[in-house]
């Protein structure tokens, strides 16, 4: 059974989804004029935007900025600077966006005006080791690029348990980082692949050694086998449409039936009968409401 959500057509919800390719093609194909129409009017409107970030900030710069032109700002400086540009500036809507969660998990080092001192996550940067501090990050972080940009995922930078390299784990910002700095032949889909991911899973397994940069760049290729239209700059819009269409379609129904309240037993009835993955979605849903 078939309805349209917001123009595009999706399982009813009471019908278990099957995520990977197959389905994906099913997904595609349904929905192909839309999906593929609009994710080449967004790509379009933004590719003026990678070539002026690589001019302003070519990797070579990042070799040599300070850390007031990194952070998110130090005083007159708190506008202008890498971080805040890709969080929050003209370079926001490109790659990848990161809106949501500190600048200190995201990027590992801030200014706090509270104390008068920039700031790690583990705690206020003597002034005296400020200098050293952002070398060691800023090391890390041209190190990740590089690697990612050769398609390295075999190198310990990579490995998802044991990398010593602060930017690891921050998948987000560097998914971000090198779909710009790969352009135009993206080497990664702008779509961070720790969130969702059993939904990826069920594509391309995640693996330690690699971790979510090697299983975001072996599901892009996967599909664009099975598809050869949708390069990687295409793919940032429709495989990030693909996952959200199904979360928006249970949204809604949730929406439609249920009036929620803080009543356990009222959740856990409606997460009878849904499988594990649908249960997921919409307890994510339940939190999203009763946080407004």
């Amino acid at each position: 059974m078939k309805k349209t959500i917001r123009g595009m057509k999706m399982t009813q919800a009471n019908e278990p989804r099957h995520f990977g390719i197959e389905d994906f093609g099913k997904w595609y194909l349904d929905n192909f004029i839309e999906v593929y129409d609009n994710a080449s009017e967004q790509y379009d409107k933004r590719k003026a935007r990678y070539q002026e970030f690589l001019e302003e900030w070519p990797i070579e710069r990042l070799k040599a900025m300070t850390i007031d032109e990194y952070i998110v700002g130090n005083g007159e400086n708190s506008k202008g600077t890498f971080c805040y540009e890709l969080d929050y500036g003209k370079y926001s809507g490109i790659g990848l966006g990161i809106r949501g969660g500190t600048p200190l998990s995201k990027f590992g080092l801030m200014w706090s005006k509270e104390d008068n001192a920039y700031r790690d996550q583990q705690g206020l940067i003597l002034a005296d080791q400020v200098e050293e501090r952002f070398s060691k990050l800023k090391q890390d972080l041209v190190e990740i690029l590089e690697k990612g940009l050769a398609l390295d995922f075999a190198d310990p930078v990579f490995n998802w348990e044991t990398s010593s390299n602060e930017f690891t784990r921050r998948p987000a910002f560097v998914t971000k980082l090198l779909c710009i700095y790969s352009f135009p032949n993206q080497i990664l889909v702008g779509v961070n692949f720790k969130r969702n991911q059993d939904v990826w899973d069920k594509f391309v397994p995640f693996e330690i050694q690699g971790g979510p940069y090697k299983q975001n760049h072996d599901v892009g290729m996967l599909i664009q086998q099975n598809f050869p239209e949708l390069s990687f700059e295409l793919q940032t819009f429709i495989d990030w449409q693909y996952v959200n269409a199904e979360f928006e379609a249970k949204s809604d129904e949730v929406k439609q039936e249920v009036e929620i309240r803080d009543d356990s037993n009222e959740e856990n009835d409606l997460l009878q009968g849904l499988s594990n993955e649908d249960k997921q979605l919409v307890m994510q849903l339940i939190e999203r409401l009763k946080n407004k």
